[in-house]
């Protein structure tokens, strides 16, 4: 592919990077890498549901939309330095790991205490983390989400 690109063209040398990407992802030894990236993309995913419906958008009929505007920017932040940790160290981490535990749950305990109703479908959130840590990463990292999102919503439930 690489050969068929002009050998000094942007194309080229983005083709050549997205390459050298790809194989140092290859060095990580189990599924971290696309937990990362699933955490960037559904995070997206979710923060733009939250600011269509108004729950984190509207400033002038919610005095707390300045707060939560800057924890979705905090999650975001948080989900890209984990991926980037990834990228940077590609070995297997258990700090990392429980890193985006905490941020997904965290996150997904913030958005549903704080804003109510509207957030009632991220309770989806709770499942998939715990779900996907434990497919990912073992009965170990699937006992831990399943407290930490028992947890998370009991929280939910005494904020709401």
């Amino acid at each position: 592919m690489l050969d068929l690109l002009p050998p000094h063209s942007l194309r080229r040398k983005a083709a050549k990077a997205a390459l050298k990407l790809r194989e140092r992802l290859k060095q990580v030894p189990d599924t971290e890498p696309e937990q990362a990236i699933v955490r960037v993309c559904v995070g997206i995913f979710v923060l733009a549901y939250l600011y269509s419906g108004g729950v984190f958008s509207q400033a002038d009929a919610d005095p707390m939309s300045g707060a939560h505007q800057l924890v979705g920017a905090l999650f975001l932040a948080c989900s890209i330095t984990v991926l980037v940790a990834v990228i940077a160290w590609p070995r297997q981490s258990i700090s990392r790991r429980l890193a985006g535990m905490a941020v997904d749950i965290g996150f997904t305990t913030y958005a549903m205490a704080m804003t109510g109703a509207p957030a009632a479908p991220l309770f989806v959130v709770y499942l998939w983390v715990t779900f996907g840590n434990g497919f990912r990463f073992g009965s170990r990292y699937l006992k831990i989400a399943m407290l930490a999102s028992a947890a998370g919503f009991c929280v939910t439930l005494w904020v709401s």
